[in-house]
């Protein structure tokens, strides 16, 4: 197009061309991570503290993404460490700290005594002593102690032990407490001591009346024919005792002593009384009790018990009622007759003697008091020998 201006330029380029250029500064990320706590035990926290600057994107590694600074409590269950990313447009930043988890247990069991006694007779404990168990267990989440159970981490228990056995005869037991201590953290511990129990275990008194016999018997040394059924059961009682006692003291000697009434003269009383400890003897043998054990002897019509002496054994015998009692007193002369046809029982290692009760209660009660009893005459007798014969 026409330019008037154009036509008073000189010659000029076209165009112009050139360069420019601006440089931006980034700052470079900055990233700091530490612990209050660097050493823990098993179940403790530690608390996470870090800061960063100029990043957008921050992540903690066992941790996650988190914010650009910030607190937060850890427990870890074994030594960790941490790192932290920081990435920014000014590149990236690094932090790490490492927490050291300890999971080793340390644990402690002990015995005030290493050694309890324990005695018991019969069915009552006499000696029964005690031992106190201690234990300790630190950086532990779980603790029991076998036996017991499950227990705090720390304690102490009295303990009172019987032995497992309960036949006659010494004792000498151990037992043993085990502790077992574990954390989450993978630690375990194990304790053990022994405990050591010692005593015995003694029968108690045996059960054990003296034996009555019928008038002028035995005859002979047939047990079948001179013992009742009441006395017949005395006697097996004794004889299981006996063997019982003899599992536990093998070398027992169990006296029998026969006696016989005032009644008749005093030979015949004493060979009459003689009868009466052989064949107690016998019977207990017969029941298994070894002849070995056994020893008798006789005195007669001596040491024959009083009408006084008589009526203090009516007074013990708690089995006796009032009514019966009063009967009894009344007709105290046969009584007292009754009460020294007997064999009575001594236990030689204790001297334990058998109960002086007579079996009023029986059914066989009227045959054994019978004063003049079933007794057939010797034939050599005399009329006034019938009447007075030993009894």
């Amino acid at each position: 197009m026409p330019w008037s201006r154009g036509e008073k330029l000189g010659t000029a380029p076209r165009f112009k061309a050139g360069a420019a250029s601006a440089t931006v500064a980034v700052a470079k990320p900055t990233a700091e991570l530490s612990a209050t706590t660097a050493q823990l035990n098993c179940g403790d926290s530690s608390q996470l503290k870090w800061a960063s600057s100029d990043a957008p994107q921050v992540e903690i590694k066992a941790v996650g993404t988190v914010a650009v600074s910030g607190e937060q409590a850890v427990q870890p269950k074994q030594t960790t460490t941490y790192d932290l990313t920081a990435v920014g447009p000014g590149g990236t930043a690094t932090s790490s700290v490492t927490v050291n988890v300890n999971s080793a247990i340390q644990a402690n069991l002990s015995l005030s005594s290493a050694e309890t006694h324990y005695k018991r007779v019969g069915d009552k404990v006499v000696e029964d002593s005690t031992a106190a168990l201690n234990w300790t267990a630190t950086n532990a989440s779980n603790v029991a102690i076998d036996p017991l159970g499950a227990v705090d981490a720390s304690g102490s228990r009295t303990l009172t032990v019987a032995p497992q056995k309960s036949d006659f005869g010494p004792v000498d037991e151990t037992v043993n407490y085990t502790l077992k201590a574990t954390n989450e953290c993978g630690g375990a511990e194990t304790q053990t001591v022994a405990l050591h129990i010692v005593g015995s275990i003694e029968p108690g008194a045996l059960a054990m009346r003296s034996v009555y016999f019928q008038t002028d018997r035995p005859g002979s040394l047939k047990s079948e024919a001179a013992l009742l059924p009441s006395e017949k059961q005395a006697l097996q009682t004794i004889a299981e005792e006996f063997k019982k006692y003899l599992s536990f003291k093998s070398d027992a000697q169990l006296l029998l002593t026969g006696y016989a009434d005032r009644r008749g003269p005093k030979a015949y009383n004493q060979r009459l009384s003689e009868r009466r400890a052989e064949l107690a003897k016998r019977f207990l043998i017969e029941q298994g009790v070894p002849e070995a054990n056994i020893e008798t002897q006789a005195f007669g019509n001596q040491k024959s018990l009083t009408a006084n002496e008589v009526k203090q054994l009516l007074d013990q015998d708690a089995g006796l009622s009032a009514e019966t009692r009063q009967k009894v007193v009344r007709k105290i002369g046969n009584i007292v007759l009754a009460y020294n046809r007997r064999v009575d029982f001594t236990l030689s290692a204790t001297g334990q003697e058998s109960a002086r009760e007579y079996p009023f209660n029986t059914d066989d009660f009227a045959r054994l008091v019978d004063r003049n009893g079933p007794r057939k005459a010797h034939p050599v007798e005399t009329a006034a020998e019938k009447a007075s014969v030993g009894n």
